[in-house]
């Protein structure tokens, strides 16, 4: 590990890989360039690193390891390249600033507790190569109000999105029975939405079979 106190860091070329811990608790660090020649950055990479607002992975990447960003709270966005083929669990837990993920079209699950605690993060696209949803990988992020999820999803663990109580819009047509029960609770959310706007009684909502374009009609756009 490197002293905390470091703020820039040119990782040389001769570099192939970024060993486990290899910059924990650089609680100072705000630039990192990561050069084409790695191919893997290892367990706790990066964590508690709270000063780095972003990193550029590049595409010679093919695996983040477990906690690789953890706690990295002013990190603002992440763009996961297609290289990368795997994401350790908890890799980007309690990133507060994080709104936006592009995650790479290679990864076949979302570990345990990946984004959990990605407050500010309010949609992300699941790839189509995704399969599982593990455990926790979304819990916590009460910002969350737009999921797109492929019929490619097949499992989805224990409290994928416990505590996403402004999940408004989940868009698939995955017909898996955790993800239809994720969908009905996204329209309860947005019913509540409506309510918490007009204080019409929640009887005369149920009147209306497509509750997004009522909610266009009255506010002019949709939730």
């Amino acid at each position: 590990m490197l002293s905390n106190q470091v703020e820039n860091i040119i990782i040389p070329n001769s570099v192939t890989r970024l060993r486990d811990r290899s910059f924990m608790g650089c609680e100072n660090l705000t630039s990192v360039i990561i050069p084409n020649s790695v191919t893997s950055l290892g367990n706790r990479c990066f964590m508690r690193c709270k000063s780095l607002p972003s990193v550029i992975i590049p595409d010679s990447v093919t695996s983040l390891g477990v906690e690789c960003f953890l706690v990295c709270k002013n990190l603002t966005s992440v763009i996961i390249p297609d290289s990368v083929a795997s994401i350790g669990m908890e890799c980007f837990l309690g990133c507060e600033k994080l709104s936006s993920i592009t995650l790479s079209n290679s990864i076949t699950s979302i570990k345990y507790n990946c984004f959990s605690f990605c407050v500010n993060l309010s949609s992300i696209t699941i790839p189509n190569s995704v399969t599982s949803l593990e455990s926790g990988c979304f819990m916590g992020c009460k910002n969350l109000t737009s999921i797109t999820i492929p019929d490619s999803v097949t499992f989805l663990g224990e409290e994928c999105f416990e505590g996403c109580a402004n999940l408004y819009n989940v868009n698939t047509t995955n017909n898996h029975p955790e993800i239809l029960k994720l969908v009905e609770r996204a329209k309860t959310n947005r019913k509540r939405l409506f309510l918490d706007f007009i204080h019409y009684d929640p009887e005369i909502i149920d009147e209306f079979d497509d509750i997004n374009t009522l909610m266009y009609d009255v506010f002019e756009f949709v939730v």
